[in-house]
C-alpha cells in the first residue's frame, strides 16, 4: 500500500509539472511553477530510490537503480557547475547548463517512474541477466 502511495504521489507531481510546462507556452509565469515542482519531485525520488536500493537484496534491482543514480548525480553535478559559471559571459553558459540540468532532471524523473512501475512496484526480484543491460 505504501509503495502504491509513493508511486502515485510521484505521478501526480510529475503530471502537475507537465501540465504547468504546457500551460507556460501560453502564460509564461507558469514555467516557474513547473520548475518549482521538479525540486520536491527530485528529492522525493532520491529518498525513494535510496530506500529501495538499500532495502533490496536482489542484485538485478540494484543494477537497475544504479543507472538512475548515475543519471541523478550527473544532473546534480551539471547544476552545481552551472552555479560556478553564473558570472561568465553574461550568464549564457550558466543558463545553458541550467537548461541541460533541468531537462535531464525531468527526463530522469520520468525514467525513475518507469523503473518504479515496471520493476519496483510489484516487488518481484529480478534475476541478473542480459535484459537488465538493455534498458
Amino acid at each position: 500500500m505504501l509503495k502504491k502511495f509513493d508511486f502515485f504521489a510521484q505521478v501526480i507531481i510529475a503530471l502537475s509539472a507537465v501540465i504547468l510546462a504546457i500551460a507556460s507556452l501560453f502564460v509564461g509565469s507558469y514555467f516557474f511553477g513547473s520548475l518549482l515542482l521538479l525540486m520536491p519531485l527530485g528529492l522525493w525520488q532520491l529518498i525513494s530510490a535510496a530506500c529501495h536500493y538499500f532495502s533490496t537484496t536482489a542484485t538485478g534491482n540494484k543494477q537497475i537503480l544504479r543507472y538512475y543514480w548515475i543519471c541523478s548525480m550527473a544532473c546534480i553535478i551539471i547544476f552545481v557547475l552551472a552555479l560556478l559559471f553564473r558570472d561568465n559571459n553574461g550568464n549564457e553558459l550558466a543558463m545553458g547548463m541550467l537548461f541541460v540540468a533541468m531537462s535531464g532532471s525531468f527526463l530522469t524523473a520520468l525514467y525513475y517512474l518507469y523503473l518504479y512501475k515496471k520493476y519496483l512496484l510489484d516487488a518481484k526480484p529480478i534475476e541478473e541477466d542480459s535484459s537488465i543491460r538493455s534498458i
